[in-house]
């Protein structure tokens, strides 16, 4: 079997891998960059689809949920129109940055070292309306369709299930050894999955082989 070139993109380095695949599913390459800010391609014939260089230097992600296409520009949440070929703003937070966990929920976040500052709030996408914030190094990193939120603080080394309206701690579980790369994922709708140093270059306690645990969202383990 030989391989065929269909083409090649020169400047793809802001790509948001955790949802690199889902945009391949949708049949295309999204990325963005310092200097052509975001940009959309077919993943086939890698013909651009739609390019804005306004956000060049933006802290961006994207997102795909649904076959729906979100992006992070700074403080604010976009959805984009394929049919309209456009970007339309849904949400945005008073901290400096924002993120996405779900189709439902969004996470806006402030960090800095001098001074420092660590401020977060958990939004609601539909109406744009904050429900929780706090002010420590726990990191969310996933939501459930019940409103339970994954946090993860690599500071403590712990991972946290939380009830987030009652703030309830439901479960909290030990990040074991040098645990960097990390890799989660929902199974279902209470299975969660995550996985420490699942790259063999990065050393864990001793001679152990990198490791899976899977944690229940909603009871205690």
């Amino acid at each position: 079997m030989n391989w065929i070139e269909l083409g090649r993109i020169n400047d793809f380095r802001g790509f948001s891998y955790r949802h690199w695949p889902n945009g391949v599913i949708m049949g295309y390459l999204i990325s963005f960059s310092s200097k052509d800010g975001i940009s959309i391609k077919d993943a086939v014939s890698l013909k651009t689809i739609y390019n804005n260089p306004g956000y060049a230097g933006s802290i961006m992600n994207y997102y795909v949920f649904n076959n729906q296409l979100f992006f992070c520009v700074d403080n604010r949440l976009f959805q984009f129109d394929f049919e309209l070929n456009k970007l339309n703003p849904i949400c945005e937070t008073e901290e400096s940055q924002i993120g996405m966990l779900s189709m439902n929920i969004a996470v806006g976040g402030t960090y800095s070292r001098r001074p420092r500052i660590n401020k977060y709030e958990i939004i609601r996408i539909n109406g744009c309306k904050p429900f929780y914030k706090w002010e420590n190094k726990d990191a969310p990193i996933h939501e459930s369709n019940d409103d339970i939120v994954i946090f993860e603080n690599t500071f403590e080394g712990s991972l946290k299930g939380v009830l987030i309206e009652k703030s309830e701690k439901l479960w909290s579980l030990p990040l074991i050894g040098f645990s960097i790369p990390r890799f989660y994922k929902s199974l279902s709708e209470n299975l969660f999955l995550f996985m420490q140093s699942f790259d063999t270059s990065h050393p864990v306690i001793g001679d152990l082989p990198p490791f899976i645990r899977t944690a229940k969202l909603n009871f205690l383990i």
